[in-house]
């Protein structure tokens, strides 16, 4: 009799279990859409371009050694830029600081990193400039 009570409450469990789907499982799982037709991807918690009260500052994800530099999109939440320096004593440090005045047309010395010197993974502060020039002018170079 208690493991026939148990098998039902279980069985209960698993069947509200299947109706419910969270945001964050809803992300993951491919068949959700099936299920669910009202299920949207959300946006990610972390922008790309965030305000200072000085400028802005961009989360930048690094190809070194590319054939050309420049950017080329997105991934994740990153800007993709792709540099032909190799990550060899800063030379693609300072080759992405002068692809992203370019890009943005501002002057270098406006342009500095502030995290991920050694990484791909990089964060960039710009001075001078407010976050929705910055995503007009960006998206000018990559479209």
């Amino acid at each position: 009799m208690p493991s026939e009570v148990f098998r039902d409450a279980s069985l209960a469990l698993r069947r509200t279990a299947r109706q419910i789907v969270l945001p964050s499982e809803s992300l993951k799982d491919d068949h959700a859409k099936k299920r669910d037709d009202t299920v949207t991807r959300l946006p990610r918690a972390t922008p790309m371009i965030q305000s200072t009260p000085d400028g802005i500052i961009i989360s930048i994800r690094v190809i070194p050694r590319a054939r050309r530099s420049g950017l080329a999109g997105t991934r994740g939440d990153a800007l993709l830029v792709r540099l032909r320096a190799p990550p060899v004593e800063g030379a693609a440090n300072i080759e992405l600081v002068d692809v992203m005045a370019t890009a943005l047309h501002v002057p270098k010395r406006t342009v500095s990193i502030v995290a991920g010197d050694y990484s791909r993974q990089k964060r960039v502060r710009v001075s001078g400039i407010d976050a929705a020039t910055a995503a007009s002018r960006l998206g000018e170079c990559a479209g």
